[in-house]
Formats: C-alpha cells, structure tokens, sequence
C-alpha cells in the first residue's frame, strides 16, 4: 500500500502515477494535473496555458507560437 502524495490516501502501488516524481492518485491526477498537446508529459494546472484549444505547457507555448 502507498499513500497519495496530494491527499495522502492509501492505493495500490498500481493506482499511483508518477508527475515529475510526485506520487499521486488518479483522482488527484484528474483534478490537478493537465497532459501537454504538445510534448505530452504531464504538468501541474497552474503549469499549463490554453492556446487556441490546446494545453500547453510553458516550455511547448514558445514553439507553438515561435
């Protein structure tokens, strides 16, 4: 059994994804977190910008709009 680093609920080591080395569980994850468009790794919400419909994170925004 492992614990959420967000909401330190107790899940299967399976249930867990790992964000940048954050441990989180999928509702945690679903709430909180955002795939880039473009490079598809995943970021934080407060990391991830909507350009013309597509999430995107800071690094990916200057080559979309380079």
């Amino acid at each position: 059994v492992f614990t959420c680093d967000k909401c330190d609920k107790e899940v299967d080591e399976d249930d867990l994804i790992d964000v940048n080395g954050n441990f989180v569980c999928q509702d945690c994850f679903e709430e909180n977190y955002t795939y880039c468009a473009s490079c598809g790794n995943a970021f934080h919400n407060d990391d991830i910008q909507q350009i013309d419909g597509n999430s995107l994170c800071v690094d990916c925004i200057q080559e979309w709009l380079g």
